[in-house]
Parts: structure tokens; C-alpha cells; sequence
């Protein structure tokens, strides 16, 4: 039987200095996967509750500046299966609305702080 000639085998010889055929197209189909797949790395699928959490996040920062934990025991978010709002569900948001130029973030003492732009 013979041995796959695998994305592994191909470094090895590159690094070695051996740059046959086999090899070459290996890095060459290896590069063309990496380029696929850092491609992909900025797209995200948008999500339907985006936009009502974000503007929720904006009502909640109105009041003053806060952190995700507070802005969620203000209520108002969507909930998942077990009827909580985590904090995982709301970050993404909020980080959203920073790159946006929307919110604000100020880190004291480790813990990050959220306001109105």
C-alpha cells in the first residue's frame, strides 16, 4: 500500500529543499485552500435579531454608560431556549455598534464599559 502524499509531506520537502512536482502542487492546492478559507473569515451571515438588539443596546446606553452585564439585567433582550439573556448573546452586538462608531468602550480595572458615541 501505498503512502498519501500529504500537506505535511509537501512542507517537509519544501524545508528540506525538495521541490518536485508532487510537492509544488501540494503547496500550490494547499495555498489555494488557505486563500478559500481566509476569504470566508470576514463574511458573516447576518442574523434577523441583529438589528433589534442593537437598538435595544443603544436604549439601554442612553441612560449612562454601562457594562454588558447591567445592560442585561435591564431586560428588554431576547432570550434563548431556557428564557436567559447571556452575555454571548449580546457582545457580538455591542462590538457591532464600537466598529460601527456607535458605542464607545472603556476598559477600568479589566472589565469593559460601554457608552454612547
Amino acid at each position: 500500500m501505498e503512502k498519501k502524499f500529504t500537506y505535511i509531506n509537501a512542507i517537509d520537502n519544501a524545508l528540506n529543499g525538495v521541490l518536485d512536482e508532487e510537492t509544488v502542487n501540494k503547496l500550490n492546492a494547499l495555498k489555494v485552500s488557505l486563500s478559500k478559507k481566509s476569504a470566508k473569515t470576514g463574511e458573516k451571515k447576518a442574523n434577523p435579531n441583529d438589528e433589534p438588539i442593537k437598538a435595544r443596546i443603544l436604549e439601554v446606553l442612553a441612560d449612562g454608560r454601562k457594562s454588558v452585564t447591567e445592560m442585561i439585567l435591564m431586560g428588554g433582550f431576547p432570550t434563548n431556549e431556557s428564557g436567559v439573556t447571556t452575555t454571548q448573546m449580546i457582545t457580538p452586538r455591542v462590538t457591532a455598534l464600537v466598529t460601527e462608531g456607535k458605542v464607545i468602550v472603556a476598559t477600568e480595572k479589566g472589565k469593559k464599559f460601554y457608552s454612547l458615541a
